[in-house]
């Protein structure tokens, strides 16, 4: 079957609500930032993407990524706001967000890439060699 392609992206005309429907067996979802300054008007195509994401922000999908957890084969999530490192610390965030039964069944390569602080610039703490 075909499955949804669930985005998170700013609120404005045009674009897809959140919507997290199950339509296959896989879910699937993006997180794009909510840059909505520089969705349409930007000279470089990253500034659209240039986001970091408060925790509350990425609370509010648990409930979605929950149910999508529960009723698909698998799921998958795209950090897709990339600049400075937003897309690592993000994904990183939300993986703690997640309940302990959640974080059992998510897939993610926590012990190969270093904690990472976007507002800093670089590393909160180096990988383990």
């Amino acid at each position: 079957g075909i499955s949804w392609c669930a985005v998170d992206g700013p609120d404005l005309p045009g674009l897809m609500p959140p919507l997290a429907a199950v339509t296959g067996p896989t879910g699937y979802v993006r997180f794009h930032g909510r840059n909505a300054a520089q969705w349409y008007d930007h000279e470089q195509a990253w500034q659209r993407y240039d986001y970091r994401y408060t925790e509350e922000e990425l609370a509010g999908w648990l409930p979605r990524l929950e149910r999508l957890l529960r009723e698909t084969d698998q799921t998958i999530v795209v950090m897709n706001n990339h600049y400075r490192g937003q897309a690592v610390e993000n994904g990183q965030m939300l993986r703690d967000l997640l309940p302990p039964a959640m974080r059992e069944v998510l897939h993610a390569p926590e012990d190969l890439l270093p904690r990472v602080d976007s507002r800093a610039g670089r590393t909160a703490t180096p990988p383990d060699q």
